[in-house]
C-alpha cells in the first residue's frame, strides 16, 4: 500500500516534467505549436478589404476564400486590434 502510494506520486512528478522540457526545447529550435491559421497574411488583408467595402456579404465573402464566419470574424478582431 505504502509502496503504491510513492509509486504513483513518482510517476505523477516523472510524467509532468517530459511535455514542459519538450515544448521549451521545441521552442529553442524555432517551432511553434497549434493550428496553423487558414489564410496567409495577403488573403486576410484582402478579407477584411472587402468586408470593409460592404458590396459582398459575409456568406459570399466566406465561399470565395473557403473560410467560416467566425474565421472571419477572428480575422476582422485581429484587424481591428491592429489599428
Amino acid at each position: 500500500m505504502l509502496y503504491q502510494k510513492i509509486y504513483t506520486a513518482r510517476l505523477c512528478t516523472i510524467s509532468k516534467v517530459p511535455p514542459k522540457a519538450g515544448l521549451t526545447a521545441a521552442r529553442q529550435r524555432g517551432k511553434k505549436g497549434g493550428r496553423p491559421k487558414a489564410l496567409n497574411s495577403k488573403q486576410r488583408e484582402i478579407v477584411v478589404r472587402l468586408y470593409n467595402d460592404q458590396k459582398n456579404t459575409v456568406k459570399e465573402i466566406c465561399e470565395m476564400m473557403k473560410i467560416s464566419k467566425p474565421t472571419l470574424y477572428s480575422y476582422l478582431r485581429q484587424n481591428n486590434g491592429k489599428k
